[in-house]
């Protein structure tokens, strides 16, 4: 392997992430993979996926490979399941907000602040905001 030698931790939630190398943009490690046989460089490849397929085998298409512990830095294979394209989106989009909509709900509940104000603060869509409250007040 050229370059740096990888360096890991283990957090106390379990997660392996690296610690040698940056993450992109997203939070996930990308590392150029080895198993390409072509000449020249090798495409970047993300780690989470790499450690699966080594483990597992093949992706199929129309699956992804889903963080469980919701760390995108993570290549703990026990933290990752494999999931349809659908079930992905769903559950990414059902866990997105769920922190701060907790919150969110306390903070409606005792200002009574508008849809533009809760969006503002909660850093959220004015939709996003308008449909918590739609489900707060039934």
């Amino acid at each position: 392997m050229r370059g740096k030698p990888l360096e890991f931790e283990v957090t106390s939630s379990g997660c392996i992430v690296p610690t040698s190398h940056r993450l992109n943009a997203d939070g996930y490690f990308r590392t150029r993979d080895y198993r390409v046989t072509t000449p020249g460089r090798k495409p970047l490849i993300m780690y989470h996926r790499l450690v699966w397929e080594e483990h597992n085998g093949a992706i199929p298409e129309g699956y992804e490979v889903d963080h469980k512990c919701r760390n995108r830095a993570c290549c703990n294979i026990d933290h990752l399941q494999l999931l349809s394209g659908y079930e992905h989106s769903v559950k990414t989009n059902k866990e997105r907000y769920s922190d701060r909509k907790e919150k969110a709900m306390e903070y409606w509940k005792s200002t009574g602040c508008s849809g533009v104000d809760l969006a503002k603060e909660f850093d959220v869509s004015f939709s996003i905001a308008c449909r918590w409250i739609k489900g707060w007040k039934v």
